[in-house]
């Protein structure tokens, strides 16, 4: 096996990390208001520009690559039209909660971005060993510690009193996440994650055709039959303030592009619990990174997470070597 194969989960963490963390620090300042003179703006207006810029980057991304002619065909006459097969359109259903649930998540007022991230990323860590088993994948040792790692780098932080508060409102995005991301494994270790990379490409061509306009639509659905409570939303397509639409449709962007890598990552044909402590520290760390004063200075008061829980979090990525089977 070459060096560069062995090495490329880590290329693909380190792309994952430099387009997560501008996304991170960008949707939680456009939210909070951190960014512009007008104050915070709902995570629900936001959506919709950000969610349409990702299906536009998307496109481009699986038209540039070549990589939707993997997808199954439909043929009806002399047209061969690309469409997803069942079990993978419904791992785009659950990857449309995972996109709306991940910029909502930033979104929340008083709710610590990396507190969110620890959540979320600590329940995917939990589930991964269960998935790895379910399919009967072996677990070897070095993932094992380095996912316990992660598992008592989220403990640490749980324990600080600082920055823990939640809402009704973020416990949902956190379980509906989730949920997303269950299917997501069960449906990947069947069809997908294998040595053959055509079947890999497939699934992510075939999923993110599904995921991104699948949500727009639900979107759009939703702000036209909906009450006054989605009201913020409704405004997101109708009457978005002035100056937010460059940097929501920058945040869909850079949102496709971390997505892009992250689903590579997780296609790996290792282990989930090799794969995904991979992924999920090089989010943390992007997440540690985005907040102030790393990146934004301009919006004060966001405190950082504990040093403990960053240097479990980074140690974790050691454990892994540059090696797979």
């Amino acid at each position: 096996m070459t060096r560069d194969l062995r090495l490329s989960i880590w290329v693909l963490a380190l792309a994952y990390f430099l387009f997560y963390t501008p996304y991170a620090a960008l949707a939680k300042a456009l939210t909070s208001g951190a960014l512009l003179d007008t104050g915070p703006v709902p995570g629900l207006t936001v959506l919709p520009a950000t969610v349409a810029a990702t299906v536009v980057v998307t496109m481009l991304i699986l038209a540039t690559t070549g990589w939707w002619r993997t997808m199954d065909r439909l043929h009806l006459g002399r047209l061969a039209i690309p469409v997803p097969s069942r079990w993978i359109a419904l791992a785009g259903l659950a990857e449309a909660v995972v996109i709306g649930t991940t910029t909502l998540a930033y979104s929340f007022a008083g709710v610590s971005i990396v507190f969110m991230m620890l959540l979320m990323r600590g329940g995917v860590l939990l589930m991964s060993p269960f998935v790895d088993r379910l399919h009967q994948r072996r677990i070897r040792w070095f993932s094992a510690l380095a996912l316990g790692l992660c598992l008592l780098a989220l403990s640490l932080a749980l324990t600080d009193p600082a920055g823990t508060a939640m809402t009704t409102g973020a416990w949902l995005v956190v379980a509906a996440y989730l949920g997303g991301y269950l299917i997501r494994f069960q449906v990947m270790g069947v069809l997908a994650k294998s040595h053959e990379r055509a079947a890999n490409l497939r699934y992510f061509a075939e999923e993110q055709l599904v995921a991104t306009p699948v949500l727009l639509l639900v979107l759009s659905l939703v702000a036209l039959v909906g009450g006054d409570s989605v009201q913020p939303l409704r405004d997101g397509f109708t009457s978005l303030p002035a100056g937010v639409l460059v940097p929501a449709l920058a945040v869909g962007g850079l949102y496709a592009l971390l997505s892009l890598f992250g689903t590579l990552i997780y296609l790996d044909r290792n282990e989930n619990s090799y794969a995904v402590p991979v992924n999920r520290s090089a989010s943390l760390v992007a997440g540690v990174v985005a907040r102030p004063p790393h990146i934004l200075r301009i919006a004060a008061g966001w405190r950082p997470i504990s040093a403990a829980a960053c240097r479990w979090s980074l140690s974790s990525a050691w454990i892994l070597p540059a090696s797979s089977t």
